[in-house]
Protein backbone atom coordinates (compact mmCIF):
# COMPACT_ATOMS: atom_id res chain seq x y z
CA UNK A 1 0.00 0.00 0.00
CA UNK A 2 1.59 3.63 -0.80
CA UNK A 3 2.60 5.70 1.51
CA UNK A 4 0.15 8.36 -0.14
CA UNK A 5 -3.27 6.23 0.45
CA UNK A 6 -1.91 4.87 4.02
CA UNK A 7 -1.54 8.76 5.41
CA UNK A 8 -4.90 9.63 4.11
CA UNK A 9 -6.01 6.75 5.87
CA UNK A 10 -4.25 9.07 8.74
CA UNK A 11 -6.69 11.99 8.28
CA UNK A 12 -9.76 10.10 8.25
CA UNK A 13 -12.02 8.51 10.56
CA UNK A 14 -9.88 5.39 11.34
CA UNK A 15 -5.92 4.93 11.60
CA UNK A 16 -5.20 1.81 9.81
CA UNK A 17 -2.40 -0.26 10.14
CA UNK A 18 -0.26 -1.08 7.38
CA UNK A 19 2.94 -3.00 6.11
CA UNK A 20 3.45 -0.74 3.49
CA UNK A 21 5.81 -3.20 1.69
CA UNK A 22 3.18 -6.22 1.46
CA UNK A 23 -0.30 -4.41 1.52
CA UNK A 24 -1.67 -5.99 4.72
CA UNK A 25 -3.31 -4.19 7.36
CA UNK A 26 -4.97 -4.62 10.52
CA UNK A 27 -6.50 -2.84 13.97
CA UNK A 28 -7.97 -2.51 16.81
CA UNK A 29 -10.55 -0.40 18.46
CA UNK A 30 -11.02 1.29 21.78
CA UNK A 31 -13.67 3.26 23.17
CA UNK A 32 -14.86 5.78 25.79
CA UNK A 33 -17.94 8.34 25.97
CA UNK A 34 -15.81 11.24 25.31
CA UNK A 35 -12.76 9.86 23.71
CA UNK A 36 -13.12 7.28 20.72
CA UNK A 37 -10.94 6.52 18.10
CA UNK A 38 -8.20 3.85 16.27
CA UNK A 39 -5.81 2.40 18.95
CA UNK A 40 -2.24 1.15 17.28
CA UNK A 41 -0.30 -1.36 19.62
CA UNK A 42 2.93 -3.24 19.06
CA UNK A 43 0.96 -6.45 18.28
CA UNK A 44 -1.46 -4.90 15.73
CA UNK A 45 2.07 -3.29 14.09
CA UNK A 46 4.71 -5.75 13.45
CA UNK A 47 5.66 -6.98 10.13
CA UNK A 48 8.13 -9.18 9.42
CA UNK A 49 7.54 -9.78 5.61
CA UNK A 50 10.95 -8.11 3.90
CA UNK A 51 12.93 -5.81 5.58
CA UNK A 52 10.64 -4.15 7.47
CA UNK A 53 11.50 -3.41 11.09
CA UNK A 54 9.48 -5.09 13.46
CA UNK A 55 8.36 -2.54 15.97
CA UNK A 56 7.93 -5.41 18.68
CA UNK A 57 11.20 -6.43 21.09
CA UNK A 58 13.70 -8.48 19.52
CA UNK A 59 16.50 -10.69 20.05
CA UNK A 60 19.53 -9.50 23.11
CA UNK A 61 23.06 -10.08 22.38
CA UNK A 62 26.11 -8.34 23.24
CA UNK A 63 27.43 -5.19 20.47
CA UNK A 64 30.98 -6.13 19.51
CA UNK A 65 32.56 -4.49 16.36
CA UNK A 66 33.16 -0.55 15.65
CA UNK A 67 32.04 1.34 12.75
CA UNK A 68 32.80 4.97 11.47
CA UNK A 69 31.48 7.19 9.77
CA UNK A 70 32.76 9.59 7.07
CA UNK A 71 30.42 12.57 8.01
CA UNK A 72 30.59 15.01 4.85
CA UNK A 73 29.60 18.29 7.11
CA UNK A 74 30.74 19.76 10.20
CA UNK A 75 28.36 19.19 13.37
CA UNK A 76 26.74 22.14 15.41
CA UNK A 77 26.09 21.08 18.65
CA UNK A 78 22.20 22.25 18.56
CA UNK A 79 21.92 18.93 16.00
CA UNK A 80 22.44 16.71 19.63
CA UNK A 81 19.33 18.49 20.80
CA UNK A 82 15.62 17.86 19.24
CA UNK A 83 14.25 20.30 21.51
CA UNK A 84 15.74 22.84 18.98
CA UNK A 85 15.25 20.78 15.60
CA UNK A 86 15.85 23.14 12.45
CA UNK A 87 13.59 23.25 9.31
CA UNK A 88 16.62 20.12 7.91
CA UNK A 89 16.62 16.52 8.09
CA UNK A 90 20.44 16.32 8.42
CA UNK A 91 20.56 16.12 12.62
CA UNK A 92 18.17 13.36 12.32
CA UNK A 93 21.41 10.92 11.25
CA UNK A 94 22.68 11.60 15.05
CA UNK A 95 18.99 12.00 16.37
CA UNK A 96 17.89 8.56 15.07
CA UNK A 97 21.53 7.18 17.19
CA UNK A 98 21.14 9.35 20.33
CA UNK A 99 17.26 10.27 21.18
CA UNK A 100 14.34 7.64 20.14
CA UNK A 101 10.68 9.25 19.79
CA UNK A 102 7.22 8.40 20.97
CA UNK A 103 6.16 7.12 17.14
CA UNK A 104 8.21 7.16 14.24
CA UNK A 105 8.73 5.73 10.82
CA UNK A 106 10.45 2.29 10.22
CA UNK A 107 11.70 0.38 6.87
CA UNK A 108 8.52 -0.40 5.64
CA UNK A 109 5.90 1.00 8.26
CA UNK A 110 4.93 4.55 8.93
CA UNK A 111 4.18 6.29 12.31
CA UNK A 112 4.40 3.22 14.29
CA UNK A 113 5.40 2.99 18.33
CA UNK A 114 8.49 3.74 19.38
CA UNK A 115 8.92 4.78 22.75
CA UNK A 116 5.21 4.61 22.65
CA UNK A 117 3.48 0.90 23.10
CA UNK A 118 0.47 2.29 21.50
CA UNK A 119 -1.21 5.60 21.02
CA UNK A 120 -4.66 5.89 20.45
CA UNK A 121 -6.36 9.70 18.30
CA UNK A 122 -9.95 10.34 18.80
CA UNK A 123 -12.57 10.02 15.67
CA UNK A 124 -13.09 14.14 16.29
CA UNK A 125 -8.84 14.73 16.11
CA UNK A 126 -9.61 16.51 19.28
CA UNK A 127 -6.99 14.40 21.50
CA UNK A 128 -4.30 11.74 21.07
CA UNK A 129 -3.14 9.32 24.23
CA UNK A 130 -0.68 7.90 24.37
CA UNK A 131 0.80 4.97 26.41
CA UNK A 132 4.72 4.47 27.28
CA UNK A 133 5.97 1.37 27.16
CA UNK A 134 7.82 -0.52 30.24
CA UNK A 135 10.81 -0.85 28.69
CA UNK A 136 11.36 2.32 27.55
CA UNK A 137 14.21 4.32 29.45
CA UNK A 138 17.13 6.81 29.37
CA UNK A 139 21.00 6.37 28.62
CA UNK A 140 21.26 6.76 32.50
CA UNK A 141 18.35 4.45 33.59
CA UNK A 142 15.72 6.39 34.32
CA UNK A 143 12.52 4.98 32.58
CA UNK A 144 10.79 7.38 30.24
CA UNK A 145 8.01 8.69 32.05
CA UNK A 146 4.64 10.44 30.98
CA UNK A 147 6.08 13.70 32.62
CA UNK A 148 9.28 13.43 30.35
CA UNK A 149 6.96 13.50 27.38
CA UNK A 150 4.90 16.39 28.84
CA UNK A 151 8.02 18.70 29.46
CA UNK A 152 9.56 17.95 26.02
CA UNK A 153 6.32 18.80 23.85
CA UNK A 154 5.99 21.81 26.65
CA UNK A 155 9.33 23.27 26.13
CA UNK A 156 9.82 22.32 22.81
CA UNK A 157 11.15 25.73 20.81
CA UNK A 158 12.30 24.10 17.53
CA UNK A 159 10.93 24.41 14.10
CA UNK A 160 7.31 24.77 14.38
CA UNK A 161 6.61 25.25 18.03
CA UNK A 162 4.22 27.80 17.70
CA UNK A 163 2.08 25.61 15.86
CA UNK A 164 1.66 23.08 18.62
CA UNK A 165 0.82 25.83 21.61
CA UNK A 166 -1.57 27.50 19.45
CA UNK A 167 -2.90 24.18 19.03
CA UNK A 168 -2.99 22.87 22.62
CA UNK A 169 -5.90 23.19 24.98
CA UNK A 170 -4.13 21.37 27.71
CA UNK A 171 -2.00 17.98 28.47
CA UNK A 172 -3.22 15.38 31.05
CA UNK A 173 -0.75 12.64 32.93
CA UNK A 174 -2.58 10.50 34.62
CA UNK A 175 0.04 8.29 35.59
CA UNK A 176 3.26 7.82 34.82
CA UNK A 177 3.02 5.94 31.92
CA UNK A 178 0.02 7.45 29.88
CA UNK A 179 -0.55 11.15 28.56
CA UNK A 180 -2.94 12.48 26.77
CA UNK A 181 -2.92 15.98 24.69
CA UNK A 182 -6.19 17.81 24.10
CA UNK A 183 -6.53 20.20 21.22
CA UNK A 184 -8.50 23.27 21.16
CA UNK A 185 -9.85 22.10 16.85
CA UNK A 186 -9.66 19.07 15.23
CA UNK A 187 -6.27 18.54 14.68
CA UNK A 188 -6.18 15.85 11.72
CA UNK A 189 -2.22 16.79 10.81
CA UNK A 190 -1.04 15.98 14.77
CA UNK A 191 0.74 12.75 13.90
CA UNK A 192 2.53 13.85 10.77
CA UNK A 193 4.37 16.86 12.88
CA UNK A 194 4.56 14.62 16.08
CA UNK A 195 5.50 11.33 14.30
CA UNK A 196 7.83 12.38 11.89
CA UNK A 197 11.29 14.46 11.33
CA UNK A 198 8.67 17.53 9.98
CA UNK A 199 9.41 18.49 13.85
CA UNK A 200 11.52 17.26 17.01
CA UNK A 201 8.74 17.59 19.57
CA UNK A 202 8.35 13.85 19.51
CA UNK A 203 11.85 12.92 20.37
CA UNK A 204 11.64 12.83 24.04
CA UNK A 205 14.53 14.52 26.22
CA UNK A 206 14.63 13.36 30.18
CA UNK A 207 13.13 16.35 32.58
CA UNK A 208 15.32 15.98 35.42
CA UNK A 209 18.66 15.83 33.68
CA UNK A 210 17.95 18.56 31.15
CA UNK A 211 16.77 21.03 33.57
CA UNK A 212 19.79 20.38 36.11
CA UNK A 213 22.24 21.10 33.06
CA UNK A 214 20.44 23.59 30.71
CA UNK A 215 19.92 23.77 26.79
CA UNK A 216 23.66 24.53 26.82
CA UNK A 217 24.99 21.72 28.84
CA UNK A 218 22.71 19.42 27.34
CA UNK A 219 23.95 19.68 23.97
CA UNK A 220 27.43 18.88 25.10
CA UNK A 221 26.41 15.72 27.39
CA UNK A 222 23.20 15.15 25.84
CA UNK A 223 20.64 12.07 27.28
CA UNK A 224 18.50 10.47 25.36
CA UNK A 225 16.46 7.33 24.81
CA UNK A 226 18.31 5.71 21.75
CA UNK A 227 20.04 2.77 20.81
CA UNK A 228 23.36 4.53 21.25
CA UNK A 229 24.66 6.92 23.55
CA UNK A 230 27.25 9.46 23.21
CA UNK A 231 30.56 8.87 24.91
CA UNK A 232 33.24 10.96 23.91
CA UNK A 233 32.96 14.14 21.78
CA UNK A 234 36.22 15.67 20.34
CA UNK A 235 34.98 19.30 19.71
CA UNK A 236 32.49 18.33 17.75
CA UNK A 237 34.87 17.18 14.77
CA UNK A 238 34.53 13.37 16.12
CA UNK A 239 31.59 12.15 17.87
CA UNK A 240 31.57 8.24 19.62
CA UNK A 241 28.48 6.60 20.24
CA UNK A 242 28.53 3.16 22.38
CA UNK A 243 25.81 0.86 21.99
CA UNK A 244 22.62 0.25 24.85
CA UNK A 245 22.47 -3.58 25.02
CA UNK A 246 18.88 -3.27 26.92
CA UNK A 247 17.66 -0.65 23.93
CA UNK A 248 13.98 -1.50 24.17
CA UNK A 249 13.91 -3.07 20.70
CA UNK A 250 16.94 -4.86 20.26
CA UNK A 251 20.43 -5.02 21.25
CA UNK A 252 22.43 -3.11 18.50
CA UNK A 253 24.76 -5.30 16.90
CA UNK A 254 27.88 -3.11 16.49
CA UNK A 255 29.04 -1.61 19.80
CA UNK A 256 30.62 1.41 19.08
CA UNK A 257 29.62 4.25 16.38
CA UNK A 258 31.90 6.99 15.45
CA UNK A 259 31.02 9.92 13.42
CA UNK A 260 33.93 11.41 11.58
CA UNK A 261 33.98 15.00 10.25
CA UNK A 262 35.52 14.97 6.71
CA UNK A 263 34.03 17.90 4.60
CA UNK A 264 36.82 17.40 1.92
CA UNK A 265 35.18 15.13 -0.95
CA UNK A 266 38.29 13.39 -1.88
CA UNK A 267 39.35 12.66 1.40
CA UNK A 268 36.32 11.40 2.30
CA UNK A 269 36.15 9.08 -0.80
CA UNK A 270 39.97 7.93 0.01
CA UNK A 271 39.48 7.25 3.39
CA UNK A 272 36.87 4.82 2.40
CA UNK A 273 38.67 3.25 0.07
CA UNK A 274 41.65 2.72 2.49
CA UNK A 275 38.83 1.24 4.60
CA UNK A 276 39.97 4.10 7.83
CA UNK A 277 35.82 4.56 7.67
CA UNK A 278 33.14 2.22 6.41
CA UNK A 279 30.37 4.56 5.56
CA UNK A 280 30.44 7.85 3.43
CA UNK A 281 27.67 10.52 2.65
CA UNK A 282 27.64 12.10 -0.78
CA UNK A 283 30.04 11.06 -3.57
CA UNK A 284 29.79 13.58 -6.20
CA UNK A 285 30.04 13.20 -9.98
CA UNK A 286 33.90 14.26 -10.35
CA UNK A 287 34.24 10.79 -8.35
CA UNK A 288 31.66 8.49 -9.44
CA UNK A 289 33.57 6.68 -12.14
CA UNK A 290 35.91 5.60 -9.80
CA UNK A 291 33.28 4.69 -7.27
CA UNK A 292 31.39 2.66 -9.79
CA UNK A 293 34.93 0.53 -10.75
CA UNK A 294 36.03 -0.25 -6.86
CA UNK A 295 34.52 -3.45 -6.44
CA UNK A 296 35.28 -3.27 -2.70
CA UNK A 297 33.09 -0.66 -2.42
CA UNK A 298 28.88 -0.46 -2.10
CA UNK A 299 27.04 2.27 -3.85
CA UNK A 300 23.77 3.39 -2.07
CA UNK A 301 21.40 5.83 -4.84
CA UNK A 302 18.51 7.00 -4.58
CA UNK A 303 16.60 10.35 -5.90
CA UNK A 304 15.90 11.97 -3.68
CA UNK A 305 14.56 15.55 -2.38
CA UNK A 306 13.91 18.80 -4.84
CA UNK A 307 16.67 21.88 -4.71
CA UNK A 308 14.33 25.41 -5.64
CA UNK A 309 15.94 28.40 -5.61
CA UNK A 310 14.28 31.05 -3.82
CA UNK A 311 14.26 35.03 -5.05
CA UNK A 312 14.43 36.62 -1.86
CA UNK A 313 12.11 39.43 -1.74
CA UNK A 314 10.21 38.76 -4.70
CA UNK A 315 7.07 39.77 -3.18
CA UNK A 316 8.04 43.23 -3.15
CA UNK A 317 7.41 45.93 -5.70
CA UNK A 318 10.74 47.11 -5.69
CA UNK A 319 12.74 44.03 -6.63
CA UNK A 320 13.39 42.88 -10.01
CA UNK A 321 12.38 39.73 -9.34
CA UNK A 322 8.67 41.00 -9.03
CA UNK A 323 7.76 40.92 -12.55
CA UNK A 324 6.51 36.96 -13.27
CA UNK A 325 8.36 36.78 -16.76
CA UNK A 326 11.71 37.17 -14.47
CA UNK A 327 10.99 34.38 -12.34
CA UNK A 328 10.03 32.44 -15.54
CA UNK A 329 13.39 33.23 -16.94
CA UNK A 330 15.14 32.45 -14.14
CA UNK A 331 13.69 28.82 -14.27
CA UNK A 332 14.07 28.57 -18.51
CA UNK A 333 17.70 29.48 -17.92
CA UNK A 334 18.58 26.34 -15.96
CA UNK A 335 19.81 23.91 -17.92
CA UNK A 336 18.83 20.99 -15.82
CA UNK A 337 20.42 18.20 -17.71
CA UNK A 338 23.58 20.07 -17.72
CA UNK A 339 23.37 20.32 -13.67
CA UNK A 340 22.24 16.39 -13.53
CA UNK A 341 25.18 14.94 -15.42
CA UNK A 342 28.18 17.02 -13.84
CA UNK A 343 27.14 16.77 -10.80
CA UNK A 344 25.00 13.50 -10.05
CA UNK A 345 26.32 11.54 -13.33
CA UNK A 346 22.63 11.84 -14.70
CA UNK A 347 21.36 10.02 -11.85
CA UNK A 348 18.79 12.77 -10.43
CA UNK A 349 15.61 13.51 -11.83
CA UNK A 350 15.02 16.64 -13.83
CA UNK A 351 11.43 16.36 -14.76
CA UNK A 352 9.72 17.03 -11.60
CA UNK A 353 9.32 20.62 -11.76
CA UNK A 354 8.05 20.95 -8.05
CA UNK A 355 9.56 21.67 -5.34
CA UNK A 356 7.63 19.66 -3.22
CA UNK A 357 8.60 15.72 -3.67
CA UNK A 358 6.38 13.45 -5.29
CA UNK A 359 6.80 11.09 -2.43
CA UNK A 360 5.16 13.61 0.20
CA UNK A 361 1.50 13.08 0.70
CA UNK A 362 -0.56 15.70 -1.05
CA UNK A 363 2.25 16.31 -3.55
CA UNK A 364 2.12 17.04 -6.86
CA UNK A 365 2.02 14.30 -8.74
CA UNK A 366 3.11 13.89 -12.61
CA UNK A 367 -0.14 14.07 -14.27
CA UNK A 368 -0.05 17.57 -12.24
CA UNK A 369 2.97 18.67 -13.24
CA UNK A 370 3.07 21.46 -16.22
CA UNK A 371 6.50 20.78 -17.95
CA UNK A 372 7.22 24.84 -18.87
CA UNK A 373 7.86 23.91 -14.75
CA UNK A 374 11.32 22.16 -15.61
CA UNK A 375 11.69 23.41 -19.35
CA UNK A 376 15.01 24.54 -20.41
CA UNK A 377 15.09 27.25 -23.16
CA UNK A 378 17.28 29.60 -23.04
CA UNK A 379 16.42 32.08 -26.38
CA UNK A 380 12.68 32.44 -24.42
CA UNK A 381 14.30 33.15 -21.67
CA UNK A 382 16.26 36.30 -22.50
CA UNK A 383 13.20 37.03 -24.42
CA UNK A 384 11.05 37.48 -21.34
CA UNK A 385 14.35 39.33 -19.49
CA UNK A 386 14.05 41.75 -22.30
CA UNK A 387 10.14 42.05 -22.11
CA UNK A 388 10.03 42.71 -18.22
CA UNK A 389 12.55 45.64 -18.48
CA UNK A 390 15.87 43.66 -18.38
CA UNK A 391 17.47 43.47 -21.62
CA UNK A 392 21.19 43.43 -19.79
CA UNK A 393 19.91 41.32 -16.61
CA UNK A 394 20.97 43.25 -13.38
CA UNK A 395 23.24 42.08 -10.21
CA UNK A 396 21.93 40.40 -7.11
CA UNK A 397 23.59 40.54 -3.73
CA UNK A 398 24.66 37.12 -3.40
CA UNK A 399 23.47 33.42 -3.80
CA UNK A 400 23.51 31.28 -0.74
CA UNK A 401 23.34 27.89 -1.29
CA UNK A 402 23.00 24.80 1.30
CA UNK A 403 26.26 23.03 2.35
CA UNK A 404 28.53 21.96 0.71
CA UNK A 405 27.25 22.04 -2.53
CA UNK A 406 28.97 24.84 -4.12
CA UNK A 407 29.84 22.84 -7.10
CA UNK A 408 26.36 22.93 -7.92
CA UNK A 409 25.81 26.52 -7.01
CA UNK A 410 28.63 27.70 -8.70
CA UNK A 411 26.98 26.16 -12.19
CA UNK A 412 23.46 27.80 -11.38
CA UNK A 413 25.07 30.94 -11.04
CA UNK A 414 26.83 30.50 -14.45
CA UNK A 415 23.85 29.93 -16.18
CA UNK A 416 21.80 32.69 -14.79
CA UNK A 417 24.52 34.81 -16.09
CA UNK A 418 23.41 33.68 -19.83
CA UNK A 419 20.15 35.71 -18.43
CA UNK A 420 22.07 38.76 -17.28
CA UNK A 421 21.37 37.91 -13.35
CA UNK A 422 24.80 38.45 -12.27
CA UNK A 423 25.92 37.13 -8.94
CA UNK A 424 28.48 35.90 -6.28
CA UNK A 425 28.61 32.94 -4.35
CA UNK A 426 28.24 33.08 -0.77
CA UNK A 427 29.64 30.27 1.09
CA UNK A 428 28.00 29.59 4.50
CA UNK A 429 27.87 26.50 7.70
CA UNK A 430 24.63 24.48 6.87
CA UNK A 431 23.54 25.03 10.54
CA UNK A 432 24.02 29.00 10.19
CA UNK A 433 21.95 29.24 6.94
CA UNK A 434 19.07 26.98 8.36
CA UNK A 435 19.32 29.24 11.61
CA UNK A 436 19.26 32.60 9.25
CA UNK A 437 16.27 31.27 7.03
CA UNK A 438 13.86 31.89 10.32
CA UNK A 439 14.96 35.40 10.47
CA UNK A 440 13.53 37.08 7.91
CA UNK A 441 13.81 38.37 4.60
CA UNK A 442 16.86 41.01 5.90
CA UNK A 443 18.67 38.30 7.58
CA UNK A 444 20.00 36.49 4.11
CA UNK A 445 19.42 38.67 1.20
CA UNK A 446 19.51 37.48 -1.94
CA UNK A 447 19.28 34.13 -4.18
CA UNK A 448 19.46 30.93 -2.12
CA UNK A 449 19.55 27.24 -3.33
CA UNK A 450 17.79 25.25 -1.32
CA UNK A 451 16.69 21.32 -0.59
CA UNK A 452 15.04 19.66 1.98
CA UNK A 453 14.32 15.98 3.38
CA UNK A 454 12.19 16.84 6.19
CA UNK A 455 9.28 13.83 6.63
CA UNK A 456 5.76 14.81 7.17
CA UNK A 457 3.72 15.70 3.78
CA UNK A 458 3.18 18.81 1.25
CA UNK A 459 1.31 20.33 4.15
CA UNK A 460 4.35 20.51 6.66
CA UNK A 461 6.42 21.42 3.58
CA UNK A 462 4.48 24.35 2.94
CA UNK A 463 4.15 25.29 6.85
CA UNK A 464 7.42 25.72 6.75
CA UNK A 465 8.96 27.28 3.75
CA UNK A 466 5.78 28.55 1.87
CA UNK A 467 2.89 30.76 4.11
CA UNK A 468 3.32 34.43 5.05
CA UNK A 469 4.72 33.58 9.45
CA UNK A 470 6.04 30.22 8.32
CA UNK A 471 8.91 28.69 10.08
CA UNK A 472 11.11 29.05 7.19
CA UNK A 473 8.92 31.15 4.96
CA UNK A 474 10.47 34.69 3.47
CA UNK A 475 7.43 35.15 0.93
CA UNK A 476 4.20 35.86 1.49
CA UNK A 477 1.42 34.71 -1.33
CA UNK A 478 -2.09 35.85 -0.14
CA UNK A 479 -4.12 33.55 -2.62
CA UNK A 480 -2.05 30.52 -1.53
CA UNK A 481 -2.22 31.62 2.33
CA UNK A 482 -5.98 31.84 1.93
CA UNK A 483 -6.73 28.55 0.46
CA UNK A 484 -4.31 26.72 3.12
CA UNK A 485 -6.30 28.35 5.72
CA UNK A 486 -9.16 26.61 4.08
CA UNK A 487 -6.67 23.26 4.25
CA UNK A 488 -6.04 23.36 7.86
CA UNK A 489 -10.08 23.65 8.86
CA UNK A 490 -11.46 21.42 6.37
CA UNK A 491 -11.80 17.92 7.82
CA UNK A 492 -12.72 16.18 4.53
CA UNK A 493 -10.11 14.04 3.12
CA UNK A 494 -10.97 14.66 -0.49
CA UNK A 495 -11.15 18.55 -0.35
CA UNK A 496 -8.04 18.48 1.80
CA UNK A 497 -6.65 16.92 -0.79
CA UNK A 498 -7.89 19.59 -3.65
CA UNK A 499 -6.99 22.64 -1.53
CA UNK A 500 -3.38 21.49 -1.02
CA UNK A 501 -2.74 20.62 -4.85
CA UNK A 502 -4.13 23.69 -5.99
CA UNK A 503 -1.99 25.79 -3.02
CA UNK A 504 1.23 24.14 -4.62
CA UNK A 505 0.04 24.83 -8.32
CA UNK A 506 -0.10 28.63 -7.34
CA UNK A 507 3.32 28.83 -6.17
CA UNK A 508 4.35 26.91 -9.04
CA UNK A 509 2.39 29.06 -11.68
CA UNK A 510 4.19 32.11 -10.17
CA UNK A 511 7.67 30.19 -9.94
CA UNK A 512 7.47 31.72 -6.25
CA UNK A 513 10.00 28.73 -5.84
CA UNK A 514 11.74 27.66 -9.28
CA UNK A 515 12.71 24.16 -9.52
CA UNK A 516 16.06 22.94 -9.62
CA UNK A 517 16.11 19.38 -10.05
CA UNK A 518 15.88 16.20 -7.61
CA UNK A 519 19.19 14.94 -6.76
CA UNK A 520 20.28 11.48 -7.08
CA UNK A 521 22.16 11.22 -3.77
CA UNK A 522 25.37 8.17 -3.93
CA UNK A 523 26.19 7.09 -0.60
CA UNK A 524 28.78 3.98 0.20
CA UNK A 525 30.00 1.48 2.48
CA UNK A 526 32.96 -0.34 2.43
CA UNK A 527 33.70 -4.01 2.25
CA UNK A 528 33.14 -4.66 6.55
CA UNK A 529 29.33 -3.81 6.42
CA UNK A 530 27.07 -7.12 6.38
CA UNK A 531 23.97 -5.37 5.37
CA UNK A 532 22.38 -4.98 1.96
CA UNK A 533 22.75 -1.33 1.37
CA UNK A 534 18.20 -1.33 1.41
CA UNK A 535 18.38 -2.11 4.70
CA UNK A 536 19.80 0.68 6.46
CA UNK A 537 20.37 3.61 3.68
CA UNK A 538 16.84 5.56 2.41
CA UNK A 539 14.84 3.03 4.43
CA UNK A 540 12.47 5.55 5.19
CA UNK A 541 10.87 8.21 2.82
CA UNK A 542 12.60 11.44 2.38
CA UNK A 543 15.29 10.18 4.70
CA UNK A 544 18.93 9.24 3.10
CA UNK A 545 21.18 8.48 5.88
CA UNK A 546 22.04 5.23 7.89
CA UNK A 547 18.59 4.17 9.99
CA UNK A 548 17.99 1.97 12.29
CA UNK A 549 21.51 2.28 13.79
CA UNK A 550 20.17 -0.91 15.98
CA UNK A 551 20.30 -2.88 12.49
CA UNK A 552 23.77 -2.30 11.33
CA UNK A 553 25.96 -5.49 11.24
CA UNK A 554 29.57 -6.19 10.41
CA UNK A 555 30.73 -9.09 8.68
CA UNK A 556 32.28 -12.00 10.68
Amino acid sequence: MPTRRLLTRVLTALIVVSALACGSSSKAKEGSSNNTGSVMTDEALTTTKGNAASTTTGPRGVPAGKVTYGWHLTIPPVWLDPQEAQNVITPYAIIYALHDSMIKHFPGQQLQPSLAESYKLADDYKSATFTIRAAAKFQNGDPVTSEDVKFTYENYRGTQAKLFKDRTERIETPDARTITFYFKEPFLDFLLMYGTPATGIGWIVPKKYYQQVGPDGYKQKPIGAGPYKLVRNTSFTELEFEAMPDYWRKSPHVKTVVFKVMTDDATRFAALQTGEVDFINVIPGALLDAAKKNSQITLAQVSTAPWWLELVGWDKPNSPFHDVRVRQAVSLALNRKEINDAETGGFSRIDEGNWIPQNLDGALQKQDINPDWYAFDLPRAKKLMAEAGYPNGFEVQQLTPLAPYWPLAERVITQLAEIGIKTKLNKMERATMVDLMTKGVDALPGLTLYASGLNGDAAARIRAFGICGGASSRTCVPEADAKFAQYEKSTDPAERTRLIKEVQKIYSDLYAFPYVYSIGLTMAQGPRIANDWHEIWFAVPQYPYIYPWEDVRLKG
